[in-house]
């Protein structure tokens, strides 16, 4: 690993965006390690040393994204913090007090649009001015997936089988055909024409995010 590397702690409780946030921002270059809670974040923070915080507001415990982030502006004050939410700026994310120094804060719809991501994590972690508020506006088709639907593709297009996938999540591959079956109708992809429909939905989900980091083919729970 080059002494350049840029190093970014996820701290995000939902497995699914956690993992695909590692995946765009490994492909970017990024070192990246996941907490998905706020104990294990401090105790990531240590020993992993990041130049930055990806963290989701809403966490799910007792200890809210927030609450960490203004306890690791203390412990660690040249951390740089990027607060996530897809449900807008919190009530107590306020740029002149509730947010701490050196901080940014995202919409966690960014999360469907990589390169947009990408250069607002490099923006915040290179400007300590940047404090803009980001809120992404265009719904891509894949934003109308349902998560289990987004995984089933994200495997797909990690190359993993039919059998590999319902293998990976503990179900038949007969529920494997139906789920894609499924994206393939969300999608709008003809299963009669010319096209092969797994090909395209493949091609859509890595024009929306990228070929899937060689980590995908692992089970996200052995990865983060």
């Amino acid at each position: 690993m080059s002494a350049l590397t840029r190093r970014l702690l996820i701290v995000e409780d939902e497995r699914l965006v956690a993992f695909m946030l590692r995946d765009v921002l490994m492909r970017a270059d990024f070192a990246v390690e996941v907490a998905h809670n706020a104990r294990d974040a401090i105790e990531f923070v240590d020993g992993f040393d990041p130049d930055g915080a990806l963290i989701d507001v809403h966490l799910g415990t007792s200890v809210n994204g927030l609450q960490l982030g203004r306890r690791l502006s203390v412990t660690h004050p040249n951390l740089r913090l990027i607060f996530l939410s897809r449900f807008g700026v919190p009530d107590d994310a306020r740029f002149d007090d509730g947010l701490p120094p050196a901080s940014s804060f995202i919409s966690k719809d960014l999360v469907d649009d990589p390169t947009h991501l990408v250069t607002i994590v490099e923006q915040a972690l290179r400007d300590t001015r940047f404090r803009e508020v980001i809120q992404s506006s265009a719904a891509l088709p894949l934003g109308s997936l349902t998560t289990v639907q987004l995984e089933v593709l994200r495997l797909a297009a990690a190359g993993l089988t039919n059998q590999a996938i319902a293998d990976r999540q503990g179900t038949t591959v007969r529920n494997v055909e139906q789920r894609l079956a499924r994206v393939y109708e969300t999608l709008n992809i003809v299963l009669r024409g010319e096209t092969n429909p797994r090909v395209e939905a493949i091609r859509q989900y890595i024009g929306a995010f990228g070929m899937p980091h060689p980590a995908a083919v692992l089970d996200p729970d052995d990865c983060l």
